[in-house]
This record gives C-alpha cells, structure tokens and sequence, in this order.
C-alpha cells in the first residue's frame, strides 16, 4: 500500500524538498541530449508551476532535485487570466494556452464567470505542488524520450521519493551540497563546476536561475548578509577560484547519503552541520 507523501503544512509560506527518480532497472540511459531535454523540461514547469529549483544534478540514471515550493496563494493574489495564459504558454507541449485564452475570453464575454473559474482552478490545481511539478516534468520528459527512442511504457523507476527539508536555514545548504556533489563522489569530475548537468556548474556557466537558487542556499547557511554576498558582483562568480573550493574536506563531511535520506521522512537542522560551516566561508556558494 502506498504511503502518503510528506509535504509540509499548509500554514507554512514555502517549503523545500529534495526529491530523487531513478530510471526504470537503474539503467544509464540518460545521455548529454537527454540531460539538456531534462533540465529544459524542468525549467519549463518550474515556471508553469510557480516553483524554484534550488539545485539539481541530472546523472546518467537519475535525478537529484532541490525545490522550493510556496504556498498557493490567497484568492486575491492568484494570476489573472492573462498570466495565467503566460504561464500556460511557458509550459510548452502539455498544454494549449491559445485555446485557454479564447475559451476563458468565450466565457467573460458571456458573462459566464463561474465557468472561467472553474476552468482557471483546473490550472491552479496543478500549481505550487511539488507532486505536479514532479509529474508533469516526468511525464513530459518520458514521452520525448520515448519519442526520440521508438519505446513505450514507463521510463522511471516507481514514484519519485522526497525528503521534506523542515524550515531553512543549515539543513537547506547541506542537502544543496549534497546533491551538487554528486558528480565529484561519483568520479565523473574532480570540481562540481565541470559538470554542466547541475546546478552549481549552470550557475558558475552564468546561469542566472541556477545562481539565485544557489544565493539562497548560501544565505540559508550564512545569512543574506553573510560573505556569500560577495560571490555575485558582477561578472557573476567572478571571486570564485578552484583554490577557494573546500570540496574534499566538505565532502567528507557530509554523511546524509541518498539511502538516508531514503529512510528518514524530513530533515531539519538537528543535524550537525558544525563542520561544513567551520569551511571558508569566502567559498560559501560551495559550502552549501
């Protein structure tokens, strides 16, 4: 029987999970193309479904993702109809935005609101979710791929597993940490910033997206007007050098493994992060 997924209360404004999908068998299927589709794909629904990616690595068989889910807003603040088309649109393939246009206009023009709200929360109701987000991007990116490679059926391995990260602060940097320093655990590179797949190696790309999610992991562990600061002058980055990068010593430090995680149901800042922080904190964008 399955079990209910974790997610946090509804009480709470925005809420950040760490979620992991493996490809069906565990195969390595995903190669350069494919990570390119994925992450397009991700950045598509990230905006459809009003949620930020903090960071991400896309593997030859699976994925980490770190996202940051808001609360659905108030009635009064929610996208009017002309956002909300916007938003459709940025999504891309799964949806029609002109037809949601010329029926949402149908209906005002016919003084028939009831039904444009009705059709507007059928929209709403796949927003600000991370079980959607992670849907949506999943099935989207399958039927590419399936597409591309004249296959059928399920390409992931069951439903995607999550770890509700309880508030911010310590904990939100180290799960970061932990999946930007995959590629380096794995052997794949020698320094995060040659993997392209991943958030930190967008980010230092000039990534703008990957660069605010990664700013607000490091102001998670630091503070907004911690030494993080100081990594996005402009050129982005530009005070970053491989000799600031504490990555050995910090990857040794982190003990909160993809099975751990697997087990426990969130993680919150009871968990030591004294030795990740004691790292240079002129590096902090790695430190996360």
């Amino acid at each position: 029987m399955r079990k209910a997924r974790l997610k946090a209360s509804l009480q709470e404004p925005v809420a950040h999970y760490h979620c992991i999908s493996r490809i069906v068998d565990r195969r390595f299927v995903l190669g350069d193309l494919e990570k390119e589709q994925f992450i397009a794909i991700m950045r598509h629904y990230e905006r459809f479904c009003g949620v930020s990616v903090v960071t991400y690595c896309i593997l030859d068989n699976h994925f980490h993702l770190l996202v940051e889910v808001p609360r659905m807003p108030d009635p009064d603040q929610l996208p009017d109809d002309q956002e909300l088309v916007r938003r459709v649109g940025s999504a891309g393939g799964s949806f029609e935005s002109r037809s949601l246009k010329a029926d949402l206009q149908r209906f005002r023009r016919e003084g028939n609101h009831q039904a444009a709200e009705a059709l507007r929360q059928r929209y709403f109701h796949m927003m600000w979710d991370i079980s959607w987000f992670l849907r949506l991007l999943k099935q989207r990116f399958t039927q590419g791929y399936n597409a591309n490679h004249a296959r059928t059926g399920t390409l992931w391995e069951g439903r995607f597993r999550s770890v509700l990260v309880e508030g911010g602060g310590a904990a939100l940097g180290v799960i970061a940490a932990y999946i930007d320093l995959n590629p380096l655990r794995a052997g794949i590179v020698h320094d995060p910033k040659d993997y392209r797949w991943s958030g930190y190696g967008e980010a230092v790309g000039g990534g703008k997206l990957a660069q605010a999610g990664l700013k607000r992991a490091a102001e998670a562990l630091f503070g907004a007007a911690g030494s993080s600061a100081s990594l996005f002058s402009d050129p982005p980055f530009e005070n970053l050098r491989d000799k600031d990068l504490p990555l050995r010593t910090i990857n040794s430090s982190i003990q909160l493994d993809s099975a751990n995680c697997g087990r426990k149901s969130m993680v919150n800042e009871r968990h030591s992060v004294a030795r990740l922080i004691r790292h240079n904190k002129e590096a902090g964008i790695v430190c996360v």
